[in-house]
């Protein structure tokens, strides 16, 4: 008896050391749902939490390995430094949360609300984030490599300085995003909507860029070696400066490009130069 009772000391010691309300772990680890508690530094692997509310938790360097909490509800929580590999958090609402930093390797984002969240320096390797929501979010230096973005929603996200290698964004949206100093080689892009995004100094060799709609992007200064552009719109695109050595426009729309300093295969007709206004 007198050793139970130490190991239960010796344990709510524990939760009170890492913990600002021990209650708020007790209640996360017997429920489904912890609105604004204080989880900072749990660990709870595969925990089975769907549907949960967890709006405003403060969630800071939890793993949370394997868990499942489809269809639950983080907003505005604070999941910086956690680590969620392989989480299931389909059709989740992760709005205005703060994913800075976080471990989300081969985790399932699928239909996921996520606007508007901080997911800089964030790890999504493998993960799928088919048919979610990242509008107007923070995706600066995030590693999302071999993973799974199709009929995604990027609208005026920040996507520069990350790696997107071999990763399948097809039919997905990234009007007027900002995806500068970023490495796309060899991802899938085809039907995607780029118009009036700012793609400069980024790599985009052997990517299928077919059927895409870049009217009105920048892409100065970026890499397009061997890239698919057939049957893509490049109306009113900026190339300045841009590498296109080996690719395909050969059935691409091209009206009122800018060609200045870009390498090219073949020649453009009616393109615009340098010394036009366009910026």
């Amino acid at each position: 008896m007198l050793k139970k009772l130490l190991a239960a000391a010796v344990a709510m010691a524990t939760l009170s050391s890492y913990s600002f309300d021990t209650n708020d772990v007790i209640k996360f680890r017997t429920g489904n749902s912890c609105y604004q508690c204080d989880l900072r530094y749990e660990i709870n692997f595969r925990k089975q939490a769907p549907g949960g509310d967890f709006r405003g938790a403060y969630m800071f360097n939890v793993n949370f390995y394997k868990s499942n909490f489809v269809d639950s509800d983080f907003q505005s929580a604070n999941l910086i430094h956690a680590d969620l590999n392989f989480v299931d958090f389909s059709r989740s609402n992760l709005n205005k949360v703060a994913l800075r930093l976080a471990n989300l390797t081969g985790a399932t984002l699928r239909s996921a609300k996520i606007n508007q969240a901080n997911l800089y320096g964030a790890k999504l390797d493998m993960a799928s984030l088919n048919r979610a929501e990242l509008k107007t979010s923070d995706l600066q230096k995030v590693s999302f490599k071999n993973g799974f973005a199709v009929n995604t929603v990027f609208f005026y996200a920040n996507m520069s300085n990350g790696s997107f290698r071999s990763t399948n964004f097809s039919k997905s949206r990234f009007i007027g995003s900002i995806m500068n100093n970023s490495d796309f080689y060899g991802s899938n892009l085809s039907s995607a909507n780029l118009a009036s995004a700012i793609v400069q100094n980024s790599d985009l060799s052997n990517t299928d860029l077919s059927f895409v709609n870049f009217d009105g992007a920048s892409l100065k200064g970026s890499k397009l070696i061997n890239a698919n552009l057939s049957g893509a719109n490049l109306s009113n695109v900026d190339l300045t400066d841009a590498d296109l050595t080996g690719a395909d426009y050969e059935t691409a729309l091209l009206n009122d490009v800018k060609v200045c300093r870009t390498k090219l295969p073949k020649p453009i007709k009616n393109s615009l130069d340098c010394d036009s206004n366009k910026s």
